[in-house]
């Protein structure tokens, strides 16, 4: 019995009709360089790979800056952290030097899969996940994000003795502020730094530094955005 080269069905028979309008055409089993959208087949969109993918682990977070007049995304899976400059084709891994983070890949009954929460601050980018400390990276230096506190003349202050911060879900930056909500102080508490100083975040009667809750919530904060 001769070899079959292919097994051809009905499906691909009918193939994509140019001359019916889009959400009239009848679609094929399967495709390249379409997408089906609302009952519809569209063209796909066009893409770039930017950079090389530097691990198998999803990557769960991300955020652009443009240092030096070069764009530059940093983004992180649930154990590192990455900054890919514009024409270099392989991400650089800037994970703290102390060893990988302790997200979790995959959701479970007791813990959601740990996401990446970013900000600019300038040419800071900061971020935290939920589940270790909250670390910054800076362009001059250090090369590789270090935790909050241990930025030399941070003043190690990341809240007072007691409450200080040592995880945060959510961070953002609004104009000369940095803000941490769902902290290691509660899930419905968000803090702010003192004016153009993300590394005091304890209040006193000289700075502007402050926590406060959102009482109307009545689960933790999972999403922000500025406005």
């Amino acid at each position: 019995m001769p070899e079959r080269l292919a097994r051809i069905f009905e499906e691909i028979a009918s193939g994509v009709q140019p001359s019916l309008p889009m959400d009239k055409k009848v679609l094929w089993a399967e495709s390249n360089n379409v997408i089906y959208r609302e009952g519809s087949v569209q063209p796909a969109p066009s893409h770039t790979a930017l950079f090389i993918k530097p691990e198998v682990a999803p990557i769960r977070g991300a955020v652009e800056s443009v240092l030096s007049g070069v764009p530059n995304i940093f983004f992180g899976t649930q154990k590192k952290l990455y900054r890919g400059i514009k024409g270099t084709g392989i991400p650089v891994n800037v994970t703290r030097v102390s060893g990988d983070y302790t997200g979790i890949k995959n959701t479970t009954v007791s813990e959601a899969a740990t996401t990446w929460s970013f900000t600019r601050f300038g040419t800071w980018i900061l971020a935290t996940n939920g589940k270790d400390r909250p670390q910054i990276w800076k362009l001059s230096s250090p090369n590789n994000f270090v935790k909050w506190e241990e930025v030399a003349g941070s003043g190690n202050d990341l809240g007072s003795p007691g409450t200080e911060i040592t995880t945060a879900q959510i961070v953002r930056s609004i104009g000369p502020y940095v803000i941490l909500l769902n902290t290691s102080n509660g899930g419905e508490v968000y803090e702010w730094c003192d004016t153009n100083n993300p590394h005091v975040f304890t209040p006193t009667a000289a700075n502007a530094a402050g926590q406060s809750f959102l009482r109307d919530l009545h689960s933790e904060v999972i999403a922000a955005v500025p406005l």
